[in-house]
């Protein structure tokens, strides 16, 4: 009766050796917290450069872009799955 016991510990031990690794694992701080803000000084420099861009829409009031049109239904309606067995 003893080998019986046995074999059902060993499987409660893995489940628990992995309870425990995923849990410190999971519990490793956040590396975001090492990260140290950005200094007021600095926060818009990386803006200032978008400050004169201009979009060009043109390509949007093109003819060819008026004509295009949508062929079939929106929103696309999905069909059927593929085969059960895709090796047949």
């Amino acid at each position: 009766m003893a080998p019986n016991k046995q074999n059902s510990l060993i499987p409660l031990l893995i489940a628990f050796l992995g309870f425990v690794v995923g849990m410190l694992y999971n519990g490793q701080t956040d590396p975001a917290i090492n990260v140290p803000p950005i200094e007021t000084r600095f926060q818009l420099t990386s803006l200032q450069g978008l400050r004169d861009v201009r979009i060009d829409d043109s390509v949007l009031m093109s003819a060819q872009f008026k004509a295009l049109r949508v062929f079939g239904s929106l929103p696309v309606v999905p069909g059927s799955g593929g085969k059960s067995d895709p090796f047949q």
